[in-house]
């Protein structure tokens, strides 16, 4: 379904524009060596001994070249997270059973290019160079369950320069994902239901058009008894047949009521995201509550958050 996926692209994880901001400094940066670290702290301390003990300036020279550069390692893997900031919105949509993409906006307040830096959120993780100034990064993340969580917490960490020395932080973060069901679509050919949920289908919508004196063979049934009264003669409302209304009432009580709650609606997921995409005025009834009837995203989006926390009752 290529438009499925169109819009997916277009409205996913885009939900709301307000932003949480953490930055990292040194109070939430920690720094510990990794294995190749302690093997070398290990190597070092040997070194020391052998050119206490014995004397030997060889082993001192190592021991003092080794020791620079673990602390060099130390200072540079600091300052590749240190002066990072994370901003990340505090409500993302996103799909059920799909990899979502969740963007970060990462500031470098310094001048310095952070190396290597890995960003992840529980098991999904990007890694990226960071230059000054504005950066963005795209976590690709995938929720089993239809439902409203919390956002996951943000960690990121670097090895950068020689591997020995790991910082990393880690960083809760306020905001709530809307997670809707996967949209499946339904048994029968969309433009079944687009007739069938058409509001307007029973009729032709007629629109008024003008007044006009009445003449004979007009019908008496159109006749402006308010205009024709106040003039003593006789006018007749005419209307416009040509002009078409399509709203579409999507009942999710109708919609396939032989299947259990879940499939329905992703049912109703998927005719939400169509009508969207066709600029067709639609609107939801669930539960015996009806939202207002529109096209626009906003309107999309709002209606796809009911349906995450819809219950069965």
């Amino acid at each position: 379904m290529n438009f499925l996926n169109q819009i997916l692209i277009k409205r996913t994880l885009n939900y709301n524009e307000e932003t949480n901001t953490k930055k990292l400094n040194k109070k939430n940066i920690y720094i510990f060596p990794t294995w190749y670290g302690f093997q070398l702290g290990i190597f070092l301390f040997f070194c020391l001994l052998a050119s206490t003990i014995y004397q030997n300036n060889f082993s001192l020279l190592i021991f003092i070249i080794l020791f620079f550069i673990f602390f060099i390692s130390i200072l540079l893997t600091f300052q590749n997270l240190h002066q990072l900031s994370f901003h990340t919105k505090t409500e993302y949509l996103a799909e059920q059973d799909h990899f979502n993409k969740i963007k970060i906006h990462v500031i470098n307040h310094t001048d310095t290019k952070k190396m290597n830096v890995c960003v992840e959120m529980e098991e999904a993780q990007a890694q990226k160079d960071f230059f000054s100034g504005d950066n963005h990064i795209e976590i690709l993340k995938q929720f089993k369950q239809r439902g409203i969580f919390t956002l996951p917490t943000l960690s990121c960490y670097t090895l950068f320069p020689f591997g020995i020395i790991k910082a990393w932080s880690y960083q809760k973060l306020n905001g709530r994902v809307f997670v809707y069901p996967k949209p499946t679509a339904p048994p029968r050919k969309v433009d079944w239901y687009m007739q069938n949920f058409n509001i307007h289908s029973k009729g032709e919508f007629y629109e008024f058009d003008r007044i006009e004196e009445y003449q004979p063979g007009d019908s008496l049934s159109k006749i402006a008894w308010k205009i024709s009264t106040a003039k003593k003669k006789k006018f007749v409302k005419y209307f416009n047949s040509d002009i078409q209304r399509e709203e579409i009432l999507i009942d999710f009580d109708t919609l396939h009521p032989e299947k259990d709650f879940e499939t329905r609606l992703q049912y109703c997921s998927f005719l939400i995201l169509y009508c969207y995409d066709h600029e067709k005025k639609f609107a939801l009834k669930i539960n015996q509550v009806t939202s207002e009837f529109n096209s626009t995203k906003t309107h999309c989006e709002k209606i796809l958050k009911k349906l995450c926390y819809a219950k069965n009752i």
